[in-house]
């Protein structure tokens, strides 16, 4: 039942009874925070302006600075586990760490786009979008990142995967993508609107 949200202003509110009430946990930062995940109960990462990153080992009662080398806007980050994470953000920016963020180092995207989401799906699979349409996939941990075709030029904000093969995007003008061949192809839905969505997921295969 705990959960934790992030926001402007350095916000960081945790609940701890399914939402019925939350706290406002100090992040010594005025900075927005843009992005949050937690591979497990106790460990969890959060990303903002500024390059900023900050890691709790005890289930976000308390946060501490992590050193990201970039002062790039953050997005997002995801955790595989409670050593291996990454973090992406604008000018094509992508960190990974492979020691719970002792060190950050930075990856090759190729690309100068802004990158807005991620999604890991094991310590060396995992899907980035952005801007542009921008589609990357890496299978080897981030030593390489692979462009892929998703017939959009629209900013792509949120991505989520079901399992290996099927996965989701989704972005500005109310594009949704969806794959089931591990993102070889990306394949236009119809969400019946045409603002921006902003975040996508999926409880099992048909919610």
């Amino acid at each position: 039942q705990i959960a934790i949200g992030v926001g402007g202003a350095g916000t960081i509110m945790r609940t701890i009874n399914g939402g019925t009430s939350w706290t406002n946990q100090s992040s010594d930062t005025t900075d927005w925070l843009f992005g949050v995940h937690f591979p497990t109960t106790s460990v969890g990462y959060a990303v903002g302006e500024g390059g900023i990153i900050f890691k709790t080992t005890d289930g976000g009662a308390n946060w501490l600075p992590q050193t990201s080398g970039t002062i790039n806007p953050l997005a997002s980050v995801f955790a595989i586990d409670a050593n291996t994470a990454y973090a992406v953000g604008v000018a094509g920016t992508i960190l990974r760490t492979t020691n719970g963020g002792v060190l950050w180092e930075s990856q090759t995207s190729g690309t100068f786009n802004g990158l807005y989401s991620i999604y890991g799906m094991s310590s060396t699979t995992a899907f980035i979008v952005g801007n542009g349409g921008t589609i990357l996939r890496t299978t080897n941990g981030g030593t390489n990142w692979t462009s892929q075709t998703s017939g959009t030029v629209d900013w792509l904000q949120s991505i989520c995967f079901l399992d290996a093969n099927t996965g989701y995007a989704a972005g500005y003008n109310g594009t949704i993508l969806r794959t089931t061949n591990a993102g070889t192809t990306w394949t236009p839905l119809t969400s019946g609107v045409s603002y921006e969505l902003t975040s996508i997921s999926f409880g099992d295969a048909s919610t």
